[in-house]
């Protein structure tokens, strides 16, 4: 509870994309957009997909919309794509359009020049089962000019995209309705961006980059094919994670915490992220450009609070301090005065009381209090009232894991914190390590993540009453030792073995059929007539360990027999096609050479495995063209003699 007076307030205005359509490009237009979808039928997999442009109306002669722009609109394009491939385009007709209320932090005794309008397009869609997943765009452009910290914003557009996860039954994460359209410089505020996920999945925020789309001449894209788009770039010293100078998000809530210090225009974009057994499924993006003026405010009284307990609290509470003595450090963000006097709320006493700026005070008992903040200027004053919880209770962090640490299969994590007067009733996780990120939340979590070697484990536990506390360790993740080889070509009717290691037992299987060997480590493949092409032969098992893993054999069934050498191949260290191979179906290779066009021997080996980096006496030779023989025997022991040439590119 805050009450401001003496204060002379201006508008300042919150704004997401201020967009230019057409040819003029100083126009004001596009203010914020989102893309989600829902599912709405689990049998027939249909999907209700939701575009929505929040738009400036303002007339133009006070700075608003061209109303070409506005127009232009309606409809919108929605291109849907099935992995790579394009699946549908749809043109959109608008469903709603309305006007959104004003609200905000600066408002107090001024009539706002604010109009924005609400259009939404909702698309009705049936995306069949598959193992890719399915991506949805709509693009606009452009910025327009004036905004600090974008790079050539009149050029730059947006791309609204989300993706449907592949196999798994989803409905996106849908962002609060957001209010505070209007910022102060040095008005500290908290905006909600928190989401709704139907679906219960842990969800967290970050601020983050957002996609750039379409052109100046080509404002509003019809996409065919899938978009490669840049970010918006962010002028120095901005960056992805400081779009303005104070600015951070709670990556469980999404609560936006802003403190302008600066006037100007500020682009802020926020990824909510969809988490599902400890796996990211999707991410849904809003952006905002905030305007932020300098509204003249004389002083600002504030207690900090600490953001953790106000977001456990839901906002009802502002601190919570758990310690032997019930000692509070209190910290002051107030601003404009260095006069100040708290009262620490506790009843029956006048002695509760500071005239420093950051104060240190001892409770006399555990419990709720009401703390007051009087900020003094020139015989005015301002106040902050905060709600805080005072306690002597101690609180430990601890929990425990699986003893078997396996990467690629699921780990558990089981709180095992203690509150000595009260329960521990929630608990935050972060676990990460080189390559993979995991948020989840409860007493009890998981995660599961394929890269072996140490993750940090972060947990956070609160009580009841809001007190928490913090504990951080590393678990090993062990790599799976179960391994199989034996990559190979073979002609129908052909028997070929293929090989297993690491493992105590192991069992084999291709296409739904099963087989289980106790101990055995190979595996014998008879081709039929029916199986031609690349099978996947699958091994799985238990290492030494205790680990369960699994590794794949490709088999390629032939009509025939044959050998096969490359036409070229570009040793250049990238990655992609370094190395000269054969492949071979039906043949034993006894001698393989390798020839420069002066018939000198560069060359030689009888392993049909080798992999030839292009290489002769420790350098690498020229680009040129060069010729191969090879002698083989066929499966009748007969000897043939392949040959060819192929060409070395640099």
């Amino acid at each position: 509870m805050k009450h401001s007076f003496w204060k002379h307030l201006q508008l300042t205005f919150l704004v997401l994309s201020f967009i230019s359509f057409g040819n003029n490009v100083n126009s004001t237009h596009l203010v914020i957009g989102e893309l989600y979808y829902e599912k709405t039928n689990q049998v027939t997999n249909e999907y209700l997909i939701t575009l929505i442009y929040y738009r400036d109306c303002l007339p133009t002669y006070l700075g608003g919309g061209n109303p070409q722009s506005l127009a232009a609109d309606d409809p919108a394009y929605i291109s849907i794509f099935n992995g790579n491939t394009l699946f549908s385009i749809d043109s959109v007709a608008s469903s709603s359009i309305s006007l959104i209320p004003f609200s905000g932090t600066c408002s107090m005794g001024t009539t706002p020049n604010s109009c924005i309008s609400k259009i939404e397009f909702k698309l009705t869609k049936i995306l069949p089962p598959s193992n890719l997943p399915y991506k949805i765009y709509n693009q606009r452009c452009c910025f327009s000019e004036g905004i600090n910290n974008v790079v050539d914003p009149e050029t730059k557009g947006v791309t609204f995209t989300i993706t449907v996860p592949p196999s798994i039954q989803n409905s996106a994460a849908i962002f609060k309705p957001v209010l505070g359209n209007y910022l102060c410089i040095h008005d500290k505020i908290s905006l909600d961006h928190g989401a709704v996920d139907a679906d219960g999945d842990s969800l967290t925020y970050e601020i983050c980059t957002l996609p750039a789309g379409g052109s100046i001449t080509d404002p509003k894209p019809s996409i065919t094919q899938e978009p490669l788009w840049d970010t918006v770039a962010l002028s120095p010293p901005y960056t992805t994670n400081k779009p303005m100078q104070q600015v951070s998000i709670h990556p469980f809530t999404g609560l936006l915490t802003i403190n302008p210090i600066q006037v100007g225009n500020f682009l802020v974009t926020i990824c909510c992220h969809e988490w599902r057994l400890g796996s990211l499924i999707n991410t849904t993006r809003r952006a905002y450009l905030y305007k932020v003026n300098d509204c003249d405010i004389r002083f600002n009284a504030q207690i900090q609070c600490d953001t953790q307990v106000v977001s456990f609290s839901n906002h009802n509470q502002c601190l919570a301090v758990c310690n032997a003595s019930r000692t509070v450090q209190f910290q002051n963000n107030s601003v404009g005065t260095a006069n100040y006097f708290w009262d620490f709320g506790v009843p029956n006493t006048t002695t509760d009381t500071s005239t420093q700026a950051a104060p240190l005070y001892q409770y006399p008992a555990s419990g709720y209090y009401t703390v007051q903040l009087i900020a003094e200027q020139n015989g005015c004053r301002d106040t902050s009232s905060e709600i805080i919880y005072v306690s002597d209770d101690t609180i430990t962090a601890q929990f425990i894991s699986d003893s078997l640490l396996c990467a690629g299969s699921v780990v558990n994590l089981m709180d095992q914190s203690s509150s000595a007067q009260d329960s521990i009733v929630q608990a935050f996780w972060y676990v990460s390590n080189a390559l993979e990120t995991s948020f989840s939340k409860g007493l009890i979590s998981s995660f599961n993540f394929t890269q072996s070697g140490p993750a940090l484990v972060r947990e956070v536990v609160f009580n009841s009453k809001g007190c928490y506390a913090t504990q951080e360790k590393y678990l090993e993740l062990l790599l799976p030792g179960i391994s199989a080889y034996g990559d190979t070509l073979v002609p129908q009717h052909s028997q070929i073995t293929v090989y297993a290691q690491g493992g105590n037992a192991y069992a084999w299987s291709y296409v739904g059929v099963n087989w289980f060997q106790l101990g055995s480590s190979s595996f014998a493949i008879n081709p039929s007539t029916e199986q031609t092409g690349l099978t996947h032969y699958i091994v799985s098992g238990f290492d030494g360990n205790g680990c369960f893993g699994s590794d794949t054999v490709l088999v390629t069934v032939t009509n025939s027999a044959y050998f096969w050498v490359p036409e070229a191949f570009t040793p250049n260290g990238d990655g992609l096609n370094d190395n000269l191979i054969c492949k071979s179906s039906g043949y034993t290779l006894t001698d393989f050479q390798v020839y420069n066009r002066w018939g000198q021997l560069v060359y030689r080996t009888p392993d049909i495995y080798f992999r030839w980096q292009g290489d002769f006496l420790g350098k690498p030779l020229a680009m040129d063209s060069y010729y191969w023989m090879a002698h083989v025997e066929n499966t009748e022991g007969k000897r043939e003699l392949k040959k060819g040439s192929f060409v070395i590119v640099r």
